[in-house]
């Protein structure tokens, strides 16, 4: 007498599949407009709403092609950071992103932070965005204004500036050489 067939589930699901997939390819070669793949969603245009998103996310650093992918403004940026009744957290972000759009308004606001902003953490940032986000563009520029900016900063501030001229130290011409006309590197 000769055995049954034998097949294991994998089997059987595989070769059903394969049997659904090619009835499918069948049906839509036999009708083409009925199997068309739908249309892709259309994807919204991003909002104020959708940058504010960005800053409030944790974990997900600020760059270019973020801030203008959600469409991320200069004016949101900034009304959130003068919002003092936003989380902390919220303003940082605001101000971190300031630097991406290299407007002189975004550098005053940044620089008007760093002296007169109630929140001592916030004044720390706004050391960081300045040296960082505009002193390669003006290292000379922005190394005078830390230091003018140390002078009456509490110890948590003037240590943050400290740091800061550190960083920005290489960039600054030598002593007794005037830096160059359009770049702030020293001139040959």
């Amino acid at each position: 007498m000769a055995r049954p067939l034998s097949i294991s589930p994998l089997a059987a699901t595989t070769v059903l599949t394969l049997a659904t997939i090619a009835a499918t390819a069948t049906a839509a070669a036999a009708d083409p407009a009925k199997h068309a793949p739908a249309a892709p969603a259309p994807v919204a245009a991003p909002d104020a709403a959708t940058g504010e998103r960005l800053l409030a996310a944790v974990d997900v650093p600020l760059t270019a092609e973020l801030i203008a992918r959600t469409g991320l403004t200069e004016a949101t940026a900034v009304r959130l950071l003068g919002d003092t009744t936003q989380r902390r957290y919220l303003r940082l972000r605001a101000l971190s992103s300031l630097p991406f759009f290299a407007t002189p308004t975004a550098r005053a606001l940044v620089e008007a932070t760093l002296a007169r902003d109630a929140d001592e953490v916030v004044r720390i940032q706004a050391a960081t965005s300045l040296a960082r986000g505009f002193g390669g563009a003006d290292p000379v520029g922005v190394a005078t204004h830390l230091q003018q900016a140390s002078r009456g900063a509490t110890p948590a501030v003037a240590e943050a500036i400290t740091a800061e001229l550190a960083l920005l130290q290489p960039r600054l011409p030598a002593p007794g050489r005037e830096p160059g006309p359009t770049t702030g590197v020293p001139a040959p």
